[in-house]
């Protein structure tokens, strides 16, 4: 019931899966990764939670020995049984000393037999008795010596379970029947946190189609508020608001009421706020947090009883919620009931040894803070919130002279706005930026605050401007930017994030010129920064500059390439488009690369490319034994690239090679080879994954055929691309939804339709290339490149084709 949603994942045993076993285990392989989900279905799944809520759970990992397929397992003991031979096989791993355990054996005849030891957990305990009984009918029970069952498994009669439906892709907000459909579908998307569905588009149809819907524009004053636009917020909540009151006053829901409460204090409309926290405290759901949110303002206004008493209600309600806990213990302080207020904090502890409020106000905080300024902040607006300025500045104070040079510079602007000393500000201004990461609402509230009271702050600037485009506020994060670069011309960052910004925008390609004269100004200032290098060849790469000019440019910056391995691999990629594989290769096998999630299958595929570029000009040269030898180093994946090859990877243009070289040294296992190579799926697709097969290997594939004298088969692979591509060049393309991430880094947001377009065209181009119709192959190969400069599988696969290299 608590957690039916487990699995046991590993990465195989091939040539990928040792590969990750070498990765993530401590000396060798293989590497098992238990996953375990509580309160949810599946693994993976996510579960909301409340403000204040608290889900327990327990959950055992228990080191078993020997037991094999587990029948079943207690948090006292695992045991298996099994048929070996003629035997019945049981044993029993404990997790704890049992004396005079007794293991007995069962089948459908009765007790088979019994085995009397003490159990340790040093060592499994194993008992075996001759029958011929079939597994199925075994039991196994271990008891102590009182014989009660610690443990015990009987077979259970097999039924045929149905089998779930599979989950299905959520379709366009526009393609959904009706209001509800949108409003859980944009609830789904935010309870997965979606990669690339924004829920904020299904709330937006369905307000659309019908402007008042309740839990809609609840729903969507949620996304307002969480984006800090609580003006809009409000609206939102009031519609929904007078929407559930509109034929009774006391709705069965009494959330939006919070909602439009929070929006009203986040504006500094408390008395308005206060009277909406009271209506959503009519609700049982709200209550907890609505009654501290009350206990909260009146202990600002230094009202304490009352205080004291709405803390109360809120610990009635939910006896666990720490800040409402916290809040009576200071109120309790504050009206001089010391006693109780120790007490209290004394119990705090009990249910959470971590809590710092409590740890602070009973004298044992000393060290536990350190010197991470988000343990700091948290606390100084713990007290903060309940009126307790003097404490919150103290507590910061005691941060900075602990942190000295290494502050952040988030406490000193929060000390700015706890005592409304301006001078904290411009000491902000002039501390590290490394550290500061602002990145909450009320962050953004202090900076604000910051920025209104001193015009030339670029680094207020630049930190909001970080924050609000994180929050999707794209255009006034940009804004941010270019007045704090105005200020403090020498900031590096301020440009290179701008830059990235310009590039994201709805019409990139307009701003590209811009973007890479940021980014270049980002270089110059920081020249040590290889992020900021990376950052600013791959804006080279999506303007089109001419791939040697890349790769020169690369060439003068080769510590900062090598500081990074997508750096140093994007290198590869040109340095192969360019025919230059045997500096790719060296770049390669001088690298011990480490795999990251999107990078997978990059260093393998431009070790191949290398290995293939040099074999081709090998066998140019009619030293064919030497370009057997690179062809079959490319088929493996060497222990410093980080990965292996997934199973199932197509090799049909190694392979192909492969024939090429051997046909003057060995007939048959060209053959062989060209036999290979034509192997595989046959059917073009869409790329957009890494592991989705490339259009080339279907050319290579017809290639092969043509080499074993089957035209029609050939043929038919060209016809096929072609085809294909007709059908699809036009189609309207999307990221699948069960995409857990996106394919690929990109500084531009990516268009899929042109994406698609290039891709189309270039599978066309290979098509008429195999085809024989060379002329208007050639026209294909000039839109492709019209569209893509520097394309890789023009360079790599079309071209040397053309020029007689493949043939």
């Amino acid at each position: 019931q608590v957690s039916p949603g487990k699995k046991q994942w590993t990465w195989g045993c091939g040539d990928f899966g040792v590969a990750w076993d070498r990765n993530l285990t401590d000396e060798d392989g293989p590497y098992i990764e238990i996953m375990t989900g509580v309160f949810t279905d599946n693994q993976p799944d996510f579960t909301w939670i409340e403000p204040y809520e608290e889900k327990v759970f327990t959950q055992r990992f228990m080191p078993y020995k020997e037991v094999g397929a587990v029948k079943n397992a207690t948090a006292d003991a695992a045991i298996g049984i099994s048929k070996i031979g003629t035997k019945a096989v049981a044993v029993v791993s404990a997790f704890r000393t049992i004396s005079g355990a007794r293991l007995i054996i069962g089948g459908k005849t009765g007790v088979l037999a019994i085995k009397a030891f003490d159990l340790t957990p040093e060592k499994a305990v194993i008992a075996e008795v001759l029958t011929d009984e079939p597994e199925s009918d075994l039991s196994v029970s271990l008891q102590d010596s009182l014989g009660h069952a610690i443990v015990e498994y009987k077979p259970q009669k097999a039924i045929l379970e149905p089998y779930p439906e599979p989950a299905e892709p959520l379709g366009l907000p526009e393609e959904l029947p009706t209001t509800e459909s949108l409003y859980l579908a944009g609830l789904h998307l935010e309870q997965y946190r979606h990669a690339t569905y924004d829920p904020k588009d299904y709330y937006l149809e369905g307000l659309r189609r019908d402007k008042n819907d309740s839990r809609l524009n609840g729903a969507y004053g949620n996304l307002l508020l969480k984006q800090g636009l609580f003006h809009k917020a409000e609206t939102h909540f009031r519609i929904a608001v007078e929407a559930l009151t509109k034929r009774n006053l006391n709705p069965i829901d009494g959330e939006p009421f919070y909602n439009l409460a929070k929006a009203l204090q986040w504006q500094g409309k408390l008395e308005e706020a206060f009277d909406f926290y009271y209506k959503a405290a009519w609700s049982g759901a709200q209550q907890s947090r609505a009654y501290l949110k009350l206990g909260q303002i009146k202990a600002q206004e230094e009202n304490c009883e009352k205080a004291l008493a709405f803390g109360k209600r809120s610990l009635e309600v939910s006896p666990r919620n720490l800040k409402a806990r916290n809040l009576v213990s200071f109120m309790l302080k504050k009206t001089g009931r010391l006693e109780e207020a120790k007490r209290l904090n004394r119990e705090t502890l009990s249910i959470d040894i971590t809590d710092l409020f409590a740890r602070r106000e009973l004298g044992e905080l000393d060290g536990l803070l350190g010197t991470e300024v988000h343990n700091s902040i948290f606390l100084a607006e713990s007290y903060r919130e309940i009126g307790g300025l003097e404490d919150a500045i103290l507590i910061l104070e005691d941060y900075i002279k602990q942190s000295e040079k290494s502050a952040s510079p988030m406490a000193l602007y929060y000390l700015a706005d706890y005592s409304g000393d301006v001078r904290f500000i411009q000491r902000a201004e002039e501390m590290d930026s490394y550290t500061c990461f602002p990145n909450s609402l009320r962050d953004m509230e202090v900076l604000e605050k910051a920025l209104s009271q001193e015009n030339a702050l670029p680094m207020a600037m630049y930190y909001l401007g970080n924050l609000l485009y994180d929050k999707g506020r794209r255009e006034e994060a940009m804004a941010l930017w270019e007045k704090s670069i105005k200020i403090k011309g020498d900031f590096p960052t301020s440009r290179r994030n701008l830059a990235l910004a310009y590039a994201k925008g709805k019409n990139p390609m307009r701003d590209l010129d811009y973007c890479v004269c940021l980014m270049q100004n980002a270089l110059d200032l920081d020249p040590t920064d290889s992020r900021v290098f990376f950052e600013l060849a791959e804006l080279w790469r999506d303007s089109g500059k001419p791939l040697d000019q890349i790769v020169k440019d690369c060439e003068k910056h080769l510590d900062l390439v090598l500081d990074r391995d997508d750096a140093c691999i994007a290198l590869c990629a040109d340095l192969n488009c360019i025919g230059r594989h045997e500096d790719a290769l060296k770049l390669i096998l001088r690298r011990k690369f480490h795999p990251w999630e999107g990078g997978e299958g990059k260093v393998t595929t431009q070790h191949k490319e290398a290995r293939l570029g040099l074999a081709r000009q090998l066998i140019a040269k009619g030293k064919n034994e030497e370009a057997v030898s690179h062809l079959l180093q490319a088929l493996e994946a060497k222990e410093s690239f980080g990965e292996g090859t997934l199973p199932g990877t197509p090799e049909n243009n190694i392979r192909y090679c492969l024939g090429l070289a051997y046909e003057k040294l060995d007939p048959e296992l060209s053959r062989k080879n060209y036999e290979l190579a034509s192997g595989g799926q046959s059917e073009p697709a869409a790329a957009i994954y890494y592991n989705d097969q490339p259009p080339h290997m279907v050319f290579y594939q017809g290639l092969a055929f043509l080499k074993l004298g089957e035209e029609a088969q050939a043929k038919s692979r060209f016809n096929k691309l072609v085809a294909f591509a007709r059908k699809n060049m036009l189609k309207a393309q999307r990221y699948d939804f069960f995409a857990v991430s996106l394919p690929d880094f990109g500084i531009l947001d990516v268009d899929l339709d042109q994406r698609n377009k290039i891709h189309c065209a270039y599978m066309m181009a290979l098509g008429k290339l195999g085809l024989g119709e060379f002329e208007e192959a050639k026209r294909l190969r000039e839109s492709v490149l019209e569209m893509s400069p520097g394309h890789a599988g023009i360079s790599l696969n079309f071209d040397p084709y053309l020029k007689g290299e493949l043939s």
